[in-house]
């Protein structure tokens, strides 16, 4: 082990000599050109002047320097700045040449020839501030810097160095050496290290010139007041250097203007040049900047091959960002005048066409566009298909452009366009190398093979006819190269390229798929081959059995396949497989038991159908732009912003490890998965506006003392009800993806949801009142944003003030004094006279009251004797039908004594005068034993007939509760109402449970049958050929339910609403009383404690439910 300790220890020695005696020698590093899609920081109602500078301040807010002003863009809005010599709170000059924020939330601007100004974000106004009275008009501030103590330095071209005194509030020149031909007065940048050294940049710079000076790095130690000259190894002459920056570890670096990039050796105590492209070496380096990662951005003003941008990583080497103007979405210039790199990550390059940002998604999303090929670009836009043979090898179908095969690591580009030999071949449709390394291109005039090295294009039939459409080609496991058609189905080609099988002509027993379009083609881990249709679904092939399953979506399928145009199906590395179909994703569902069988498919159509499995699918994801953010818990869907294409085609895709390529319409994209961030951090949301009935206010005002943003209580009058509040989370990669959400806390009692595109929240007629405006972003169906929060009063009224209702109250009161004083004085004399008269009335009242209850006692005595009439009216009844019904025992008794008597007068002559004989005796002895038996049965029965009359009327002249049986009860009373029944011809049918024992009135309950049934006989059945009255009893064991019915003239709803009201007849002309159904109804509802209902319509005669509790309590 100490040995190779040793050895590896010498090799490193040895190698650093060799690096450093021969330098020289080594040769130049190259630069792989690169092409990404940029942001276009534009705003769609305002056209932006020629850029200078950038930078963001707190809130997130991005600030652009421009030569004929200076502005503030929120990410949709944005809010302009221009100078005004007549308003000493305005910009002092328009062109504006460095921007620093300041720790308090303000912003330093310094201008070309017009001095300092400090903006005070919370009046939104400017204050002006002179360097020096002696300060050169025509010098420039060109750059602001704050060191680690918040001390603020200003560099100036051809000004000087000067450092801000907060205590005295002016600035202090920084005495500087006077070195021949050194321009120490021209700095370009000002760079102070950790240990608060200041290192100067001094010399030419674009728009800037030193003239005869010369350029350099002026450095003055923390430690000591001296400043020392800098020099570059390797250089002739001068250096102009435009900027100097430090990476993490310590390596300071400056850019040059001419010379290319240098890094300060501290032993040596001089700048040597970094090993650069050659391009770079003569290159006018205008701005260099550090990322994240430590890589170095340098932005050049060349206009030639030497401009454009440019990028270096210790990992990755050198790569150029170069201008094309055939891709409108790169960098829209090769002079580029300087980089701002912000706390999102994003780059902008400044140049005369705008601001451009490249965003951290972008920085790892590269493209290939269409234009020269000699530029090693596309020579077609579109790109149908893709084949990544290894890491530096991908080929490609570009349409009617022919092949091309591209390095992705060098950037190299070799193009076969469609030759004249290939008879009327107008686009190559797909493309794919095989394991023996044959290229098979799929053109739409069949299938083709090209010979890299000659270039030859080579018809390979398939035997159909027709040379088939080919649109998609796919090598399984076992080398069978599948190909899909359009119109004429799926092919394979077995592996020794001898044998075609179509599958739509298959003979005899082989399978047939019958899809007519194949646009996709995938095999999954079990060897299964998946073939995706245009329109006709999704089908499996199983190669082992031939087997052919379909997946279709029509009405009443329930496998889970929600749409059949299938534009995706990739399996991914945890054996999901996945489908794409209708822009919808799926996963195929297997059974755990027999991963063959397969139950259906999952579609994710709504955020909660999301699951870990899609979360991990992140190749099939990132195919169709869906980006997984872990933190905020939601899907980010790329676009031109990220810089990524949207428009791409169905099976323009491959990949190559965890890196993927994607063909669309404008060329090719292509990154590795593990390197996209996995976090979008938002800026805190800002309200950047307020406006008054459509009129926007202006901070400083006295509505809006301070801008809305620094304001901490907002208050209206009741007038200003008509207000908006404009609100803005700073974001220029993705602002329309933000979604926003807002509350008036006290008024609102909801979220309010809302867009980007209407960032804003509008009020009208609050009531008066105290009020927490709260607003919340966050990226669609993410996590919400802690709120951003505006105290907000609405001032009432003066008659709603406090002070007013108090002195109104004030005045209430006294006048609510005054006037019960004189009322109470009013009263008094009143009183008097009102106790006279009251007196006087009171006698009068009493006299009346008395007149009054002696009328309602003759009334209740009148009616008491009517009631009384009324029992006795039903008693004679009673009385009357049970001596009819004694009348005949006792008429069969009086017949059968006189014929005993004729008998015994006979017998008795027979005897007196001896003529008597026994046959005469014994028919006397039978016809005396007989009619005895005639006057015992006889006189039997009228004797029970008394003892059911007695019972009963005691019972109805006598109100008292005892226990007796209904259904003899029912009996006895029915006996004594039977000859009124005969004289009307009335059937009475009694249905009642035998034996009923009950504890309750007798009396009442024959009251109650005893109206009824003469109210039926009299008022209801009277002309009645058929009459019939029906009694039905019903039983529990607490209570007991008396139906009774007629079928009788019926009631009209009039006439039966007023049926138990006292002395209501429909026969008062006819003797009625009015009093019967009344009776029933106190009977029934006090003595026997239940309820009575009636129904009844005319001609369906009366139908009552009498309903009275079995039991009554003592």
């Amino acid at each position: 082990m100490q040995y190779w300790l040793k050895f590896a220890l010498l090799h490193a020695i040895a190698l650093c000599f060799v690096a450093t005696a021969g330098a020289e020698s080594l040769p130049d590093p190259a630069a792989t050109p690169v092409y990404s899609r940029f942001i276009n920081l534009t705003h769609p109602n305002k056209s932006l002047p020629v850029p200078t500078t950038m930078a963001r301040d707190q809130q997130g807010f991005l600030w652009l320097g421009t030569q004929q002003g200076l502005f503030r863009h929120d990410g949709t809005e944005v809010l302009e700045f221009r100078a005004d010599p007549g308003r000493p709170d305005a910009l002092s000059a328009s062109w504006v040449s460095a921007l620093a924020p300041a720790p308090d939330g303000g912003l330093w601007v310094g201008t070309r020839y017009g001095g300092l100004n400090y903006y005070d974000p919370a009046t939104e106004r400017f204050t002006r501030y002179e360097l020096t009275a002696n300060f050169s008009a025509a010098a420039e501030i060109s750059s602001l810097l704050f060191d680690a103590n918040q001390t603020l330095w200003v560099a100036t071209y051809g000004g000087g160095l000067f450092r801000w005194q907060p205590q005295q509030q002016q600035f202090l020149p920084i005495a500087l050496p006077n070195l021949p031909n050194l321009a120490v007065n021209h700095i370009n940048d000002i760079y102070v290290d950790p240990q608060g050294g200041l290192w100067l940049a001094l010399g030419d710079a674009p728009l800037r010139t030193i003239g005869q000076q010369q350029g350099g790095v002026l450095y003055q130690p923390a430690d000591s007041a001296d400043w020392q000259q800098l020099h570059f190894a390797q250089t002739t002459g001068g250096v102009s250097v435009t900027r100097i920056r430090a990476t993490a570890d310590g390596q300071i670096y400056a850019a040059s203007y001419g010379q290319g990039l240098f890094r300060y050796q501290a032993a040596q105590q001089h700048f040597v040049k970094v090993p650069q492209p050659p391009a770079l070496q003569q290159a006018l380096l205008s701005d260099l900047s550090v990322d994240a990662d430590n890589g170095l951005w340098l932005s050049s003003y060349s206009a030639d091959s030497r401009g454009g941008l440019w990028y270096f990583s210790v990992a990755g080497g050198w790569q150029h960002y170069p201008y094309s103007a055939e891709f409108s979405d790169g960098l829209p210039r090769s002079d580029l005048l300087g980089l701002y790199y912000d706390q999102q990550g994003i780059l902008w390059t400044i140049s005369q066409a705008g601001f451009k940002g490249l965003s951290r998604f972008a920085k790892q999303i590269k493209t290939l566009p269409p234009g020269q090929p000699a530029h090693g670009l596309l020579p077609a836009p579109n790109v149908l298909g893709l084949d990544a043979v290894a890491a530096d090898s991908l080929w490609l179908a570009n349409r009617e452009g022919g092949v091309v095969h591209f390095n992705p690591l060098t950037g190299e580009l070799q193009h076969w366009p469609i030759p004249v030999t290939a008879t009327q071949v107008s686009s190559v449709q797909t493309v794919k190398q095989d394991q023996a390394g044959v290229l098979w291109l799929g053109t739409d005039k069949g299938l083709f093979q090209l010979d890299a090295v000659t270039g030859h294009w080579q018809l390979f039939s398939l035997n159909a006819g027709d040379e088939p459409i080919v649109r998609f080609l796919f090598t399984d496991r076992q080398q069978n190269l599948w190909i899909g058609s359009r119109g004429q189905g799926l092919f394979r080609l077995d592996p020794q390229r001898t044998a075609v099988r179509h599958f739509r002509q298959a003979k005899g027993a082989e399978p047939v798929v019958r899809f007519e379009d194949v646009n996709n083609i995938s095999e999954d881990y079990l060897g299964a081959i998946w073939i995706g249709s245009t329109d006709q679904g999704l089908a499996r092939y199983q190669p082992a059995t031939g087997q052919v399953d379909y997946w279709m979506q029509h009405p009443g399928s329930s496998h889970g396949l929600r749409l059949n145009g299938i534009q995706l199906i990739i399996e991914d590395t945890q054996q999901q497989l996945w489908v794409r179909a209708g822009n919808v994703n799926h996963r195929v569902l297997r059974d755990a038991e027999q991963p063959e069988t397969i139950q259906g498919f999952k579609a994710y159509l709504a955020p909660e159908d999301q699951d870990p499995e899609l979360q991990q699918a992140d190749i099939f994801r990132l195919l169709y732009r869906l980006h997984w953010l872990p933190e905020q818990n939601t899907y980010l869907e790329l676009d031109e912003m990220h810089g990524m294409q949207s428009v791409t085609w169905i099976g323009a895709w491959d990949v190559d490890g965890k890196r993927i390529y994607r063909g669309g319409a404008r060329g090719f994209d292509y990154f590795d998965v593990d390197k996209l961030p996995q976090r979008v951090a938002l800026s805190p949301v800002q309200l950047t506006g307020l406006k008054l009935f459509n009129q926007p206010v202006p901070a400083g005002s006295d509505l809006l003392p301070k801008a809305l943003e620094r304001l901490e209580h907002l208050k209206l009058n009741y007038e200003q009800d008509m207000f908006s509040l404009r609100f803005a989370s700073p974001e220029f990669k993705q602002p329309r993806l933000i979604q926003y959400r807002y509350q008036l806390v006290g008024f609102d009692r909801d979220w309010i949801l809302t867009s980007a595109q209407n960032a804003v929240a509008t009020y009208t007629r609050l009531p008066p009142g105290n009020y927490v405006f709260q607003v919340s972003a966050r990226l669609a169906d993410g996590q919400w944003q802690q709120p951003t929060q505006l105290a907000l009063q609405v001032l009432p009224p003066w008659w709603l003030t406090w002070w007013f209702r108090l002195g109104l109250l004030f005045s209430v009161a006294l006048g609510i004094g005054w006037f019960v004083h004189w009322k109470l004085q009013r009263e008094y004399r009143v009183r008097h006279k009102l106790e006279q008269q009251v007196a006087q009335r009171t006698a009068q009242l009493a006299e009346q009251n008395q007149a009054l209850e002696l009328s309602y006692q003759r009334l209740q005595q009148t009616q008491q004797q009517l009631i009384t009439q009324e029992k006795m009216a039903s008693l004679g009844g009673l009385v009357a039908g049970v001596a009819h019904e004694i009348n005949t025992p006792l008429g069969i008794c009086v017949t059968a004594t006189s014929h005993l008597q004729s008998e015994q007068q006979q017998l008795a002559a027979a005897f007196a005068s001896r003529t008597m004989q026994q046959s005469q005796f014994e028919r006397f002895m039978q016809q005396l034993a007989d009619g005895l038996k005639i006057l015992q049965v006889n006189t039997q029965r009228a004797a029970d007939l008394v003892s059911s009359f007695k019972q009963v009327s005691v019972d109805q002249s006598t109100d008292s509760y005892r226990e007796f049986e209904l259904y003899q009860y029912l009996q006895d009373v029915m006996l004594s109402l039977r000859s009124r029944l005969k004289q009307q011809h009335c059937q009475l049918q009694l249905q009642c449970p035998d034996p009923l024992p009950l504890y309750s009135d007798p009396g009442a309950l024959a009251q109650v049958l005893t109206n009824l049934v003469i109210n039926a006989l009299i008022h209801g059945l009277d002309g009645q050929t058929a009459a019939q009255i029906s009694i039905e009893v019903t039983a529990d064991d607490d209570w007991i339910q008396l139906n009774f019915s007629d079928n009788g003239r019926g009631m009209t709803t009039e006439q039966l609403r007023q049926l138990f009201d006292p002395f209501f007849t429909t026969k008062r002309n006819q003797g009625g009383s009015g009093l019967g159904a009344h009776i029933v109804y106190n009977l029934v509802t006090v003595r026997l404690q239940g309820s009575i209902n009636v129904q009844s319509a005319p001609g369906q005669g009366l139908h009552y439910q009498i309903r009275f509790p079995r039991w009554i309590a003592a």
